[in-house]
């Protein structure tokens, strides 16, 4: 596979911002571009993926997280790599500038993953934080794509689509901090949990639970629910979308909120947390006990 340089891509960036500074480009107006970089947001695609869908999640996303995004497509054993530049725009309510990001989509079969990544590396943000949204395990599993993770700021996978616990243990070996979009599902509903938890008229209730029910598959629940409530017995044998907290003459229920229809709002919020994950972290080791 012929190699293709960062500085190649470098400089078609370079003609993009200036065609789009042109009053030709058609996006220009008297008060001109704003070209917004805040991270870099690379995409690893798996070869089922719906580009379209996958692309407007990247379009949702930059305009809360302006970034320079790094779309890495699988392509064909027989492909050579390639690369292509576009810039998203859009022009905020009430203002009258635009604002771009700009956008590199990179072609390679997976298993010539060592030349995608040097691409990659050579074309990071500088001195800006790096994630990686990896949508499952084809990546991974190339040799040389381990060469990214060192350098990633946080890595995001979906254990509920593609990955499993045992890609965060491996990960938790190289990235710097590691997220799971099946862990951010479980946002809304624990929230709800929290409220009951922190209200001081169920104080003694809650001290009566002593059984924990949650649905089969709900490891991240039953997990932050046995560390919520220490000692108590855990079944995960509950029906669908429900938990429940039993005691002597006491149950409480809880509906599981429904996964959103697409992944921004979760990646909207973990590209919201700059820092570690606490609470996840300290849920992970007793979710892996569950698995």
């Amino acid at each position: 596979m012929p190699a293709i340089a960062p500085e190649r891509v470098l400089k078609d960036l370079d003609e993009l911002w200036k065609g789009l500074a042109s009053p030709e480009a058609g996006v220009s107006t008297e008060s001109g571009v704003l070209r917004a970089c805040a991270m870099t947001f690379i995409v690893a695609l798996e070869p089922e993926d719906d580009m379209q869908a996958v692309g407007q999640t990247i379009a949702e996303l930059i305009h809360q997280h302006p970034s320079r995004a790094i779309v890495l497509k699988p392509g064909a054993e027989a492909m050579p790599l390639d690369a292509s530049v576009s810039a998203q725009c859009w022009m905020p309510f009430g203002k009258r500038q635009q604002v771009c990001c700009e956008q590199i989509e990179i072609t390679a079969p997976p298993a010539d993953a060592v030349q995608a990544s040097r691409l990659i590396l050579g074309l990071l943000a500088p001195d800006l934080p790096v994630v990686l949204w990896c949508r499952g395990k084809a990546w991974l599993k190339s040799a040389g794509f381990g060469d990214l993770l060192p350098l990633m700021t946080k890595v995001i996978i979906d254990t509920g689509s593609g990955c499993g616990l045992s890609e965060i243990a491996c990960l938790r070996s190289s990235a710097r901090r590691v997220a799971d979009l099946a862990w951010t599902r479980t946002t809304r509903t624990r929230q709800e949990i929290a409220r009951f938890f922190d209200d001081p008229r169920n104080a003694g209730q809650v001290d009566s639970v002593n059984s924990i029910v949650v649905p089969s598959g709900q490891r991240y629940i039953g997990a932050w629910l046995l560390l919520a409530l220490p000692g108590r017995k855990l079944a995960m044998d509950g029906p669908p979308s429900r938990i429940r907290l039993e005691g002597p003459g006491i149950g409480f229920d809880f509906a599981i909120a429904p996964n959103p229809e697409s992944d921004y709002p979760l990646l909207n919020e973990e590209l919201g947390i700059t820092g570690p994950d606490p609470v996840f972290e300290a849920v992970l080791p007793v979710a892996e006990t569950l698995a």
